[in-house]
């Protein structure tokens, strides 16, 4: 996988540079969620460790240091108005949870949260599972199962949850209570619950007659694919070619014969 969108990101650069606008444009490359490759016995997203939540963050284009890592932590969140933010001309926005990644890039932005916010609550859970990030530390939690703690400084595995030791007491208080500030949990669970009914009666109705597929098919138009007799070679070249090549002049123009 990692060698196929590495040559994936390739050709897009290249198209870029090939159309001339690659000192023009910002790449972003991130996702949506990880996954779990087998640790713990885990396949999948359905979790908050590390596998599943940690994604890639690289943004290079004009006006961003090149070669800069950062160790302070972000967000998806932080995408909105970062994008917004290099729009020329776009008004500033203070809508968003997040905050533009360019001064933080920059080492401009002195004063970067510590915290990061995690929630999940799709299958695999019974009721809403939280993760707080605040510096290295990383605190998963839910009202039944409870806390666990872990420093992923000091262990980037996960492998020591330090919510069982005494002496992590006051900072595992401390750090529920900041979930509890930032989450309706009774609220968050009582939505999920709706969602669920009203999939649940989609499905249903659904089942009955026709049921249309979910998934997303693209339509193959042979006529915009192939040059077809009576086609224009020149239309297929102005659909398919980035940047737009003009035809070539035959070296020996047909004569008119009539």
């Amino acid at each position: 996988m990692t060698s196929y969108i590495d040559d994936k990101l390739g050709q897009l650069v290249a198209t870029l540079e090939a159309a001339g606008l690659a000192e023009d444009t910002i790449i972003i490359f991130t996702s949506d969620h990880g996954e779990m490759l087998g640790e713990r016995g885990m396949w999948f997203k359905m979790c908050l460790f590390e596998g599943a939540v940690r994604v890639p963050m690289v943004i290079a284009g004009p006006g961003w240091p090149q070669g800069v890592t950062r160790p302070e932590n972000t967000s998806l969140l932080d995408l909105a108005p970062t994008i917004l933010a290099q729009a020329a001309g776009a008004p500033r926005q203070t809508a968003f949870e997040g905050r533009d990644l360019l001064p933080l890039a920059r080492g401009e932005a002195t004063d970067w949260p510590l915290d990061v916010h995690c929630e999940y609550t799709a299958e695999g859970c019974d009721e809403p599972w939280l993760m707080l990030r605040r510096g290295a530390r990383k605190m998963i939690w839910s009202a039944t199962h409870g806390p666990q703690l872990f420093d992923l400084a000091a262990d980037p595995h996960e492998a020591q949850d330090l919510a069982r030791l005494p002496e992590h007491a006051a900072e595992v208080a401390t750090l529920v209570d900041a979930i509890r500030a930032h989450w309706d949990v009774p609220g968050l669970h009582a939505a999920a619950l709706d969602s669920q009914r009203r999939r649940h009666m989609l499905r249903d109705a659904l089942g009955h007659g026709q049921r249309p597929a979910w998934d997303w098919q693209p339509i193959n138009d042979a006529a915009k694919q192939y040059v077809r007799s009576g086609d224009s070679p020149t239309l297929t070249k102005i659909r398919s070619r980035l940047p737009y090549v003009p035809p070539v002049p035959r070296d020996h123009p047909r004569e008119d014969k009539s």
